[in-house]
Parts: C-alpha cells; structure tokens; sequence
C-alpha cells in the first residue's frame, strides 16, 4: 500500500468521527499547553517567559499591520477554487512573509529600545525567519477547511503540535533558556511547510500572478487591514505598555498567566475558525434561509463547557497558580484571573463575527474593533490611573466586553439574538466564577488556620 493510499485511509476514518475527533484534538492541546507551561516553569526562570512574550508582541504587530485575511478570503469565496487562483495568493503571501523577515531583522535594534531592553535585538532577530518559513506553507490546508474536512484538519495539527512540544521541552532541558522556545518555534515552523505539501492534496505552489484575482483580494481585504490596524491597539497594546513598565522576570509572570488564557483564546479561535465559519459559510451558499436558525444550535454545549471553566478561572485565579506552579510565580495569579474575562466575552464576540462574515458583512467587523477602540482610548488611561498596571491589564481584558455588546445588538438587528441562550453563557460562567472563588478562599482559610501547609 502506497503512502498516498494511507493517508487516503486516514482521511475517512478521520471524517467518519469528525466531532469526535475534532473535540479531542482541540481538548488535548488545551490540556497539553497547560502541561507544558507546568514543565517549562520548573525548567526556565520567570524572564525567559518575557522574553518570549516581546517576540510575540512584535511579531503579532507586523502580522497584524499587513494582515490581508487570506484564509477567510479563501473559505469564503463564492466561486470553486483552481490552482492557477491557489498559485496567486501563495505568491502574494509568500512576498509580504519575506518582506516581513526583512523587517523585523533589520529594524531589531529599534524595536529592542521601544521595549526599552536593547538586550533583546538579538532574539528579534533570530525570531524574524520564522515568518520566511510561514509564507512558504501550502494554501491547501484552507482548501481542506472550505471543504469543512475539519477532522482531519484537527490530527494533522494536533501531530504538528506534538512535535513541537517535544522539541521545545527536549532544547530547553539543554539550553535553559528562552533559546528552548525558540528552537521549538522553529520545529513547528518547518514541521508546518512539510505537512501542508505532504499530507494535503494538491502539490506544489508555483509563482503566479493576476491582476483579477489581486484586485478581488484587495477589495476584500481592505476592511480587514484596518480592522487588522486597529487589533494591534486592542491585541497588543497592553504588552507594549506593560513590556515597558515592568522588568523581564515581572513581565514573565504577566505573560505566564497570559498564556494559560492564550490556551483558551486558541481552543475558542480553532473551533470558531474550523467549525463555525466554514458551516456558516457553507450553510450561506447553500440553504441562507437556516443561517439564523442553527446559529446557537452550533455552539451551544462547546460555549457553555468553556464559560464554565473560564469562570472558575476567574474566580480562582491564584488558586489554580497556587496548585499548578511553584512559589515564584504566585504573584501570576490575580494577572489570571482578570485575564480570563477576555476569552469568556470572546465566547460572544467571535461566533458573531463569523456568522456575519459568512453573510459577507465584513464591515461589522471593522465597526466592532471601533467599539473596542473606543472603549480602551477611555478605559486604559482611566485604569492605569487609579490602579496601576492592574487597571490597565483590567481595561484591556475587557475589550472583548465592549465588543459583545456592540454585536448584541447587531444580532438583534438581523433576526439571529437570542437573549436566553447568551443568559445561559453567563450563568454558566457564574457558576464556576463563584465555585472557583469559594475553593480560593476555603484554602486560604485552610492555610492560615494550619490545617494545611501552604503551596
């Protein structure tokens, strides 16, 4: 049997338990995130986290400042997809990653100072390859996820995070450094341009141009550039500010608790992106009049299982710290909690955008990160005032808040709200708010009383 007739294999027995496969992959990853932030934490000082958390600043920034939404543009394209059509968005990608690399290797220097850690130009710039090796990824896997093949999807990456986990574990077991994350970032990278090509139909890209189809691009990226522009204050303007304030080891304990909501953020993007956007897309082509209709019924037991957990995290933040790591890094946990009232306004916020972008209302998207501007032009300055820094991670965790509301009503407007199914987000997220506080404080009180040691 040829490999080609394996993986053919794979895909149907994959397809035949696509939910199931989806929502194990998806829930393993999480998991396993946590794992490793458990692992790198005994193996790496708190800076190393900082360190890593600027490079991702920067590099979100210059993703951010050219993002021209290649894969929704792909998704959802109204006509089929050919090669010549593959062939011309893969070259304009692959010249913006390579312009990309240019940049972040050559003005490393400059964003080092603005972080004021001129220390760092180095890191910046052996991190700018990476987005060389992002542009030479194969546009097949969108094809997949238009064709809704998210299972298969869902394992292919899941082998691809794998091996990175491994080989970020195994380099900084050698390295004890920020260098171990990075050489794992790079695994993935190559391991990314490897399975694209292998285990996708579809063979090489070859470079190709058409004044049509960069025009359409164009027409539909337009609003998602700005959109993109505006992310950046929302996305990242905390960690600019916070990045400045703080020292590394002060900043890795931000960028710590960061992560363990980042693992969320990504659980709700990949289900969002992989199940929700390519079945209302799908759904809109085929059968627009049942949009409206299947809106919650799609998300409904995913959303309510997440604001559960991200209540108890916001509820027991320092708790969930107190258990997981080590003495260090106790002060992560309020950053935590707080941190967790992002992903659960996500939980509204992004299920809309898709359903609205499936309707090819990409505007809606544009006006809601206005909202959200809006919001952190007067609650950034206003939290930093009277709280520190506290106030501004505050302020900006609630972006999201601002956002839902602002597609609350937009939903309203088009037929699709339904007030008693978000009230059932809500609750559920109250409910664990209130059993993850209860849990901190009986452990505080067990601790002070003697009952237990502290931990």
């Amino acid at each position: 049997m040829s490999a080609a007739q394996i993986i053919t294999g794979i895909r149907k027995k994959l397809a035949a338990q696509a939910l199931a496969v989806l929502v194990s992959t998806l829930a393993t990853t999480t998991l396993l995130r946590l794992g490793s932030n458990l692992v790198l934490t005994r193996l790496l000082a708190p800076e190393a986290f900082g360190v890593i958390g600027v490079l991702a600043a920067i590099s979100t920034v210059l993703q951010l400042l050219t993002d021209m939404g290649f894969k929704a543009f792909v998704i959802r394209m109204q006509e089929s997809v050919d090669k010549r059509f593959l062939n011309v968005i893969w070259t304009i990608r692959l010249f913006r990653s390579l312009l990309l690399t240019a940049i972040m290797f050559a003005s490393a220097d400059l964003l080092a100072a603005a972080f004021d850690k001129t220390e760092l130009a180095t890191p910046i710039r052996a991190a700018s390859l990476l987005f060389a090796l992002e542009g030479l990824i194969s546009l097949h896997p969108m094809v997949a996820q238009r064709q809704q093949r998210v299972s298969y999807i869902s394992a292919v990456e899941f082998a691809a995070y794998l091996i990175q986990l491994v080989a970020t574990i195994i380099a900084c077991i050698y390295l004890r450094s920020f260098w171990g994350i990075l050489v794992g970032m790079y695994v993935f990278a190559v391991t990314n341009v490897l399975f694209s090509y292998l285990l996708y139909p579809g063979g090489l890209h070859a470079i190709a141009f058409n004044r049509k189809v960069s025009r359409d691009l164009w027409n539909f990226a337009r609003f998602v550039v700005l959109s993109s522009i505006i992310t950046i204050v929302l996305g990242q303007a905390d960690r600019i500010f916070i990045g400045r304030a703080l020292s590394l080891e002060a900043l890795g304990l931000y960028m710590l608790a960061l992560s363990f909501t980042s693992a969320a953020r990504s659980l709700i993007e990949s289900y969002c992106g992989k199940v929700l956007f390519p079945f209302f897309a799908e759904t809109f082509r085929t059968a627009p009049e049942k949009l409206n209709g299947l809106f919650y019924l799609a998300r409904r037991r995913m959303m309510l299982t997440l604001a559960f957990l991200l209540g108890g995290g916001i509820g027991g933040g320092t708790l969930i710290v107190r258990i997981l790591l080590d003495e260090r890094y106790l002060e992560a946990g309020p950053y935590l909690s707080i941190l967790c009232l992002g992903p659960l306004f996500m939980l509204y916020r992004r299920p809309a955008e898709n359903i609205m972008f499936a309707k090819g209302r990409i505007r809606s998207t544009l006006e809601s990160n206005i909202v959200s501007l809006l919001w952190i032009i007067v609650a950034a300055p206003a939290g930093y005032h009277f709280f520190g820094v506290i106030g501004l991670v505050a302020a900006f965790a609630l972006i999201d808040a601002a956002a839902a509301a602002y597609w609350a009503v937009n939903l309203g407007r088009t037929g699709v709200l339904q007030a008693r199914e978000e009230a059932y987000i809500l609750g559920a997220a109250l409910l664990g708010a209130a059993i993850g506080f209860g849990a901190d404080r009986l452990a505080i009180r067990l601790i002070e009383t003697g009952v237990i040691p502290s931990f």
